[in-house]
């Protein structure tokens, strides 16, 4: 699938996300157990789109995001502000201070593990 902007490649990748949620959902309420599935979005473009009903004036937008409008719309999925000041993915896209690398680790429950940190292999990522 080939997105025309960033909120529009975002709201594609929520889709595939929300699909896999929703089986586990599902999957789940077959053995007794509720939940409810969110979005966290730290995109305010894709937000926006999964906010709308229709394409409105986005253009080239995909089924695949109006039937997520739906979902939302039908309070399957709840959608939630993800601040930037709490994104772990900005480890990965933006040049950031040692200070900052360490607090986003640290909600992702990430640690490096290379010179200056106490550990043996540079540059190793280890998931706790």
């Amino acid at each position: 699938m080939v997105a025309l902007s960033s909120g529009e490649a975002e709201c594609y990748a929520f889709v595939s996300g929300c699909i896999e949620g929703l089986f586990i959902r599902d999957a789940l309420q077959h053995i007794g157990i509720e939940c409810a599935l969110e979005i966290h979005s730290g995109s305010r473009a894709a937000r926006g789109i999964m906010s709308l009903e229709g394409v409105s004036e986005v253009r080239h937008l995909s089924a695949r995001c109006l039937w997520l409008q739906q979902k939302v719309k039908e309070e399957e999925l709840v959608l939630k502000v993800f601040g930037s000041n709490r994104n772990p993915a900005d480890l990965r896209t933006e040049v950031l201070t040692r200070d900052r690398i360490d607090y986003l680790c640290n909600i992702a429950e990430v640690h490096l593990n290379g010179p200056g940190t106490g550990g043996e292999h540079k540059d190793r990522i280890v998931h706790k």
